[in-house]
């Protein structure tokens, strides 16, 4: 209980590093109570990266009770120009028990500030972390497998040739076509790319060495 002489409301400082961020991924934190979204990552907290320390970090005032949370890392993507850009998780701390943080205890003044930075992934001296899912009825997965005699060859010479085989999504917001006649440079100077991209970056899953699977997320 907080007595007369404490505060009621406490600054709680969130502070991780996430080095496997990508340049177009963002840290989030999801947690226990409304104003961490109540574990909902539509409803989470979108940290602010800091240049100077490379940690990713966000300020809250909080009442006293104990707090739980999880960081995660993702991004947006836009299906069109008239659309809402939609939330994407690349990866999820996967603890079975969560960070927590208690205001009221590990206060100082009125602030509960860590003198180290978590990092994203390790807790407890376990690093756990998975890939993200979809959170959104407006995304999709396409998942791609190439198995079995999926490639033919006909002269013995290619047959033992180690082979790569290319999945490439395409931007379908650029539906301009180019006609036989049209210049093709003008036209590309006209084509800009997009602030926020419609899909993923795929993965690939090498699990022969004639099979690749390919996953890619599409808003």
């Amino acid at each position: 209980m907080v007595g007369n002489n404490r505060p009621n409301r406490f600054k709680v400082h969130f502070f991780v590093k996430a080095t496997h961020a990508r340049d177009n991924e963002f840290v989030f934190v999801s947690g226990s109570i409304p104003e961490l979204g109540e574990w909902r990552p539509t409803d989470a907290v979108r940290l602010t990266f800091d240049t100077e320390t490379s940690t990713w970090t966000h300020d809250l005032t909080l009442g006293p009770e104990t707090i739980k949370f999880r960081y995660f890392t993702g991004y947006y993507l836009k299906s069109d120009k008239d659309s809402e850009p939609c939330l994407v998780i690349s990866k999820w701390e996967t603890f079975l028990t969560p960070r927590t943080v208690m205001p009221a205890v590990e206060e100082n003044n009125g602030i509960c500030k860590p003198t180290i930075p978590d990092e994203f992934g390790y807790h407890a001296g376990k690093h756990m972390a998975s890939h993200g899912w979809i959170v959104t009825q407006s995304q999709s997965e396409i998942l791609l497998r190439i198995h079995g005699d999926a490639l033919r060859f006909y002269k013995s010479r290619h047959v033992h040739q180690t082979y790569r085989l290319k999945v490439t999504p395409l931007d379908l917001r650029q539906k301009q076509e180019l006609a036989a006649d049209d210049d093709a440079d003008d036209v590309a100077d006209e084509l800009m790319d997009p602030v926020l991209p419609s899909y993923s970056i795929t993965d690939i899953a090498d699990e022969t060495s004639l099979t690749v699977g390919a996953y890619n997320t599409r808003c």
